[in-house]
């Protein structure tokens, strides 16, 4: 099995909004997947799961990207945070990037 160095790109989004203590709707998550995500990065995973920021636990959500590491994709995770941060009012999106090296084994 032949293995490639990539980069990989964990976005946590959280899905509490400071208005009203209202969350983000399971529809406008998968809006935001669709149409500021997708069209930048064809392939990603997302994992749901709880998260805490200042203390207080919410809703959160992981978006995982892994790109070759020849390619400069960091104004893409850039713009990506700056229009969740901007639709739905939040601090931040958490990211962390990690070289690995990956495979894919086709069927056979």
């Amino acid at each position: 099995m032949e293995f490639d160095k990539y980069i990989r790109y964990a976005m946590t989004f959280g899905r509490h909004t400071p208005t009203a203590n209202k969350l983000v709707a399971d529809h406008e998550v998968e809006r935001f997947l669709h149409e500021d995500i997708s069209p930048k990065f064809p392939g990603f995973t997302v994992t749901n799961h709880a998260g805490y920021w200042n203390g207080d636990s919410e809703p959160s959500f992981t978006v995982t990207i892994q790109v070759p590491a020849t390619e400069y994709t960091g104004s893409k995770i850039a713009e990506i945070c700056q229009a969740y941060n901007r639709l739905f009012s939040q601090d931040c999106v958490m990211v962390t990037r990690d070289v690995v090296e990956v495979a894919f084994e086709a069927r056979r």
